[in-house]
């Protein structure tokens, strides 16, 4: 399940050397070295006795780039959870399809460190089953106002709308809650559940790479999108008082007189509610 590549030796020399009251040293990693084909949505996981697990890194062959402001073409960072003993660690996020993988773990035993490998290779995704960005907005570098939401667009359907939200993760300078809803089958809407906080960065991160959207159909491609909220700017109507208030970070700008038409026709009614402005033309 593993070779060892810094030390005293084999797994077998690790094991006899480090004995402890806790028992020899064993570590494992998954997928085992040397596996091919392996589906790039399974986790990987390290698992040790008698020593603690200090760090984790996968390397990939050929690294999935991130779009946006701060694509640095480097690998993927390796995120993963760790149990409280530090016995057991799990990767976060999917591997990209067709790619060589490298594990590489280090565990702490007496206070000694041994280093731990595992070499494996991802199914590549099929032509025609390959899940893509179409388009997005906001793009990378847009300023937007407090109520715009993140709306992303796919090339296919997605069946697995759950494995796909889990890996769309939204992070904001001034933390907010919010959710994705679907329209369709190709295309995601994240809206926080208030307005965004004004004069901070957003950052998505689309971990799709390696992700199943649908049976045989994976992500290809990690993406990121960094956009900034910029000043509040909210509009009020009162439709008694046939008036339009706008407010400005919190104070009152103007006062307009409207009309809301005579919704003689559904084209032409003024519908309750929040709206979103969402262009400048």
């Amino acid at each position: 399940m593993f070779a060892a590549t810094a030390c005293s030796g084999g797994a077998s020399e690790l094991a006899s050397e480090n004995a402890t009251d806790s028992g020899p040293l064993e570590v494992s990693i998954s997928p085992e070295d040397g596996a091919t084909k392996v589906r790039p949505d399974l986790p990987v996981t390290v698992t040790a006795s008698g020593g603690e697990i200090t760090d984790v890194k996968i390397e990939e062959s050929t690294p999935v780039p991130k779009d946006g402001a701060e694509d640095s073409g480097d690998d993927i960072p390796a995120t993963g959870t760790l149990n409280g003993d530090k016995t057991e660690w799990v990767s976060e996020w999917t591997l990209a399809p067709g790619s060589d993988v490298t594990v590489t773990a280090v565990v702490d035993k007496g206070g000694e460190s041994s280093e731990f490998t595992s070499e494996f290779s991802t199914q590549a995704a099929v032509v025609g089953k390959r899940l893509e960005l179409k388009q997005n907005q906001p793009n990378s570098g847009d300023t937007v106002g407090v109520g715009m939401p993140v709306m992303i667009d796919f090339d296919m359907p997605v069946q697995n709308k759950a494995r796909v939200e889990a890996a769309m993760e939204v992070t904001s300078d001034k933390p907010a809650t919010g959710a994705w809803n679907w329209f369709g089958d190709k295309k995601a809407v994240f809206r926080p559940g208030e307005y965004w906080e004004p004069n901070q960065k957003v950052t998505v991160d689309l971990h799709l790479a390696g992700v199943q959207a649908a049976p045989g159909v994976y992500g290809v491609k990690d993406h990121r999108i960094e956009f900034e909220v910029g000043r509040e700017q909210i509009t009020e109507v009162d439709e008694d008082a046939h008036s339009m208030t706008v407010e400005r970070d919190g104070e009152k700008v103007k006062d307009f007189p409207v009309s809301l038409g005579m919704a003689t026709t559904r084209k032409y009614t003024t519908t309750a509610g929040a709206h979103l402005v969402m262009s400048r033309e």
